[in-house]
């Protein structure tokens, strides 16, 4: 019993570990979010992805095999793209609240210059 109890407090240390480095994970993927919609890149890049998933799983020396860290990394990135895509959504939300409050907002592109007809 004394054994199955330390074996589950060191599990418990590790969880509370894996959280904080989740949650450390999450602002950073917010920070890219941030970067991305500012500079007008989309949010998911599928190769990306794919890219540091097969990585991780590569790197893989215990009895989690490809299928099971594919698993794991296809939620967390799912979850840090919600975040991504929340802070495009939340910035879009501030403008639009901009405009309802009556900050005006800003001006349309020029036309573009006038064409000749052709005979």
């Amino acid at each position: 019993m004394e054994e199955l109890k330390r074996l589950r407090d060191a599990i418990d240390a590790i969880d509370g570990q894996l959280v904080g480095l989740l949650n450390d994970r999450a602002r950073l993927a917010q920070e890219i979010g941030r970067i991305k919609e500012r500079d007008g890149r989309p949010v998911y890049v599928p190769e990306r992805a794919e890219h540091l998933v097969t990585r991780l799983a590569s790197q893989s020396q215990g009895p989690l095999g490809e299928q099971a860290i594919r698993a794991i990394y296809t939620e967390i990135m799912s979850a840090a793209l919600a975040l991504e895509k929340e802070m495009v959504v939340v910035a879009f939300a501030f403008a639009i609240a901009a405009v309802i409050v009556g900050t005006p907002p800003p001006p349309p592109p020029p036309p573009p210059p006038a064409t000749k007809a052709l005979p």
